[in-house]
């Protein structure tokens, strides 16, 4: 049984390789742009975060700040607990949206609806297993 669930995992990978890598009509391959060494994922390990910026955040009550020490790790400092839960949600709205929108899509195995057809693979075993529902 070990070797079948083996070898069935090395053909789901070659298939999802192989898929991520074939352009679909005028859109190019999706691997490359979702390549951790080289794609979208390590820009985020480049990226530089302001030293300073004021943004105007409807609804905060008082003075809030958000200051990102070394490692990009936002701390958030409000006079009350609204007015901290919406300046993180505002950061985090700013800093990671994207990859979330991402994650949640593949993991409900709806990444077809932004990658189109060439992501028909990357959806159908989740959506095998109804990972959408027992979320």
């Amino acid at each position: 049984m070990s070797r079948l669930v083996t070898a069935a995992a090395a053909v789901v990978l070659a298939t999802l390789l192989w898929a991520g890598f074939r352009p679909v009509g005028p859109a190019p391959p999706l691997g490359p742009f979702l390549d951790p060494v080289s794609g979208v994922w390590a820009l985020a390990g480049t990226a530089e975060l302001p030293r300073q910026a004021t943004a105007r955040v409807p609804g905060l009550g008082a003075g809030t700040r958000v200051l990102y020490d070394e490692r990009g790790v936002p701390h958030i400092f409000a006079a009350t607990v609204e007015d901290a839960i919406r300046a993180l949600g505002y950061v985090v709205a700013r800093d990671r949206l994207f990859q979330m929108e991402l994650s949640a899509r593949a993991g409900g195995g709806r990444l077809t609806e932004l990658a189109g057809a060439r992501a028909i693979a990357a959806d159908e075993t989740p959506r095998r297993l109804g990972q959408r529902w027992a979320a």
